[in-house]
């Protein structure tokens, strides 16, 4: 005759001796691609295996910065098993998937145009009040630009109005996401910088003196010329031309000469003085 023996073992060792608790399965993606400025291990691998607050802690991981876009980066087990340890999250863990993951920027196609048109604004306003009509084109095409999603600012270098005062000018835009240097354009523009400028209406010949009857006010381009312009004010301008001036030319601050006080040939009063006496007399330059 057998005898059965039952005993009732308390509920603390029965969970001891039954089965372990599963491991969390990280699956690593072998290809991934992120929206923002840094790497969450959510957007490269998925957690199985783990309560919700386990899993969550494990998405919200930060790698590290994500890649700019047109660029990669490549994370292995290794690494990220190393920051998943000093987080405290590595215990317990069962790689799967990929050995390592390659991580690209999300980003869309930018407009040029917006860059272009920046460029023209600022370049317009440092030309300054003088000009009264303005033609700035575009020179050279601007390379194809993607950016990731954020908030864009276009930012113009400083550029002093005598450099901005030229047939072609380069203008640097600064591209600045999220408050952050992003990368620099350079917008190359031709430019008419139209202006109220002297020019002669006839032949005028080396040596001559400046007269206002021989000398006009139009609508030039300042842009185009060799050396600044003389002042627009006819009536202000004194000395004698440097060179023969054709019709219709404007008249640049390199061709007047000041006339000199005292020219070889001119006949001037002479004076010297000794104390309290004066002697004058005329004399020749």
């Amino acid at each position: 005759m057998s005898t059965r023996l039952r005993l009732a073992l308390p509920p603390l060792l029965m969970l001891c001796i039954g089965p372990a608790t599963a491991a969390t399965r990280l699956t690593l993606s072998e290809n991934a691609v992120v929206g923002g400025p840094r790497i969450a291990l959510g957007e490269v691998a998925t957690a199985e295996g783990a309560d919700a607050a386990r899993r969550r802690a494990l998405a919200t991981l930060d790698l590290g910065p994500a890649p700019l876009p047109g660029y990669g980066t490549r994370l292995d087990r290794g690494q990220i098993a190393r920051l998943l340890r000093a987080r405290g999250l590595g215990d317990d863990l069962a790689w799967q998937g990929a050995q390592a993951v390659r991580v690209e920027r999300r980003a869309s196609a930018y407009d040029n145009g917006l860059i272009v048109q920046a460029a023209q604004d600022y370049l317009r306003r440092q030309l300054g009040p003088e000009i009264v009509r303005a033609e700035l084109t575009l020179a050279e095409a601007l390379p194809e630009l993607a950016v990731p999603a954020g908030r864009i600012e276009l930012r113009a270098r400083p550029l002093g109005a005598a450099q901005a005062l030229h047939r072609r000018v380069t203008v640097w835009i600064d591209l600045v996401l999220d408050g952050q240097p992003f990368r620099p354009v350079a917008v190359v523009l031709a430019v008419r910088a139209y202006r109220p400028l002297l020019a002669a209406t006839r032949a005028l010949s080396q040596g001559s003196m400046l007269a206002c009857d021989a000398l006009e006010l139009r609508e030039e381009d300042a842009a185009a010329l060799d050396a600044p312009a003389a002042g627009a004010d006819c009536g202000a301008l004194q000395g004698r031309l440097k060179r023969t001036l054709a019709p219709g030319a404007v008249l640049l601050a390199s061709h007047i000469q000041a006339v000199p006080a005292v020219s070889q040939g001119d006949s001037v009063t002479l004076q010297m003085t000794a104390g309290a006496i004066v002697l004058e007399s005329r004399a020749l330059a």
